[in-house]
């Protein structure tokens, strides 16, 4: 026998000699939605909350009766007193960062309705809001505010929910967020603002949604690059003149003095390149720490597209 993950992230128990155990058995019924099988296996008597030795550690039936967005089943055992308590083994998730995840408001609200702490932690440091937030449930992001979950948390790594629904691009989580007053400007890891985040990853919608609700266009992460710069360097060009319109300053430089030209020139993204030098045509003679310009680091890197752009000019 070994544990192994199954396909919620929990840890169960593989074909074995601990196959047979009743509380094995109790989680493949719950697993399996077998409301009759579960009822009279309770009805026996045995512990709900923990998987007694010599069981490997594994995930309370409650959580998993969360996750299979069972309400019947749940009710079942809240009926035979499982612990509100629970936490999966993996990620010490609650019962309301599982319904979270899954995207269940109806489970959710049926949750909170007992009391629950809309900001508990799960081992990295994650609410529920976080959960909800990175996976864009936006029905479930509004309800966890309304109880008062509280916006601008931040997990071990230093990010808020904010981060989260902007990363992942989620343009209707990340305007409810904002609505209910989540900072626009928070600083996660390294310093990386949810703007930021949003302008490496491409996501229009939600760079203009924090744009509107006061975000830093120019507020720079510790290795000084700003949304400019990470929209430049990874060729999302339609974010990259989205900032420039708004004003973005395109000769701003890095920590290495670089802007947002050497970066495009260098990966050889062609439109952005056009794009900035619509905007600040002599950035392209502006030298990094290295006295390298755009130009140079294009020929660096063979970026024949670039180069063919800077040198007709």
């Amino acid at each position: 026998m070994s544990a192994t993950t199954s396909s919620q992230g929990f840890w169960i128990v593989e074909e074995g000699e601990y196959d047979v155990h009743p509380f094995t058995g109790l989680l493949n019924a719950v697993v399996s939605r077998n409301l009759a099988e579960v009822r009279s296996m309770l009805s026996k008597g045995m512990d709900i909350d923990a998987a007694p030795s010599p069981l490997p550690p594994m995930t309370p039936p409650l959580i998993e009766a969360v996750c299979t967005r069972d309400r019947d089943m749940v009710e079942l055992l809240l009926d035979q007193r499982a612990s509100l308590d629970a936490r999966d083994v993996a990620y010490g998730g609650t019962v309301l960062h599982w319904a979270a995840a899954a995207g269940d408001r109806d489970m959710l609200a049926f949750l909170l309705e007992r009391a629950l702490d809309p900001n508990s932690r799960s081992y990295t440091g994650q609410t529920p809001l976080h959960v909800a937030a990175g996976r864009g449930h936006d029905p479930c992001v509004r309800l966890l505010l309304s109880d008062n979950a509280q916006p601008d948390l931040v997990d071990l790594s230093g990010d808020t929910a904010l981060h989260e629904s902007a990363g992942g691009g989620h343009e209707p989580a990340t305007r409810t967020l904002l609505a209910g007053r989540a900072d626009p400007n928070a600083c996660g890891q390294e310093d990386e603002t949810p703007l930021i985040r949003a302008a490496r990853r491409g996501h229009a919608g939600v760079v203009e949604a924090l744009l509107e609700s006061g975000g830093a266009i120019d507020r720079a992460n510790t290795a000084g690059i700003t949304a400019l710069m990470s929209s430049a360097f990874y060729g999302h060009t339609d974010v990259v003149s989205q900032l420039l319109r708004r004003g973005a300053n395109a000769r701003a430089a890095d920590k290495r003095k670089r802007n947002a030209l050497h970066w495009a020139a260098m990966n050889d993204h062609d439109a952005a390149v056009k794009s900035l030098m619509v905007w600040a045509a002599d950035a392209m003679r502006a030298l990094d720490s290295m006295g390298a310009s755009p130009l140079d680091l294009a020929i660096e890197t063979d970026a024949q597209h670039a180069i063919a752009i800077l040198r007709s000019l």
